[in-house]
């Protein structure tokens, strides 16, 4: 049996290819490839990415036929963090830093101005 006109669509990635096939003879199978995923703050918030594929097409009758991939569950546990928020000692540091070197600079430029 040869399905016809075959779609392969994926709702969490892009550029799918091929993402249509014009005929899957039984036995025949097609790998499409697509852009990588990135994972969200959603996906982290949740502990996991869950994925399933469809395609659809036209059996030898003309009868709409479909199938799903199984569903595929990637866990985002331990993953990197990428884009945090820095600590507020950081910050705190940084700043007292600003203040020291302005401080420093109105000193120095307050000392040449007595000089002169």
């Amino acid at each position: 049996m040869t399905i016809t006109d075959v779609v392969i669509s994926d709702p969490k990635l892009t550029g799918l290819t091929p993402s249509t096939v014009a005929a899957l003879a039984s036995g025949e199978s097609v790998t499409a490839t697509a852009e990588p995923y990135v994972v969200t703050a959603a996906d982290a918030a949740r502990g996991a990415v869950t994925n399933v594929a469809t395609a659809e097409g036209v059996d030898p009758y003309g009868e709409p036929v479909d199938a799903e991939s199984p569903e595929v569950v990637t866990p985002t546990a331990g993953l990197a963090a990428t884009g945090a928020t820095p600590p507020t000692a950081m910050i705190a540091a940084a700043v007292l830093m600003l203040i020291a070197g302005a401080a420093a600079i109105y000193i120095a430029r307050r000392a040449r101005a007595e000089q002169a």
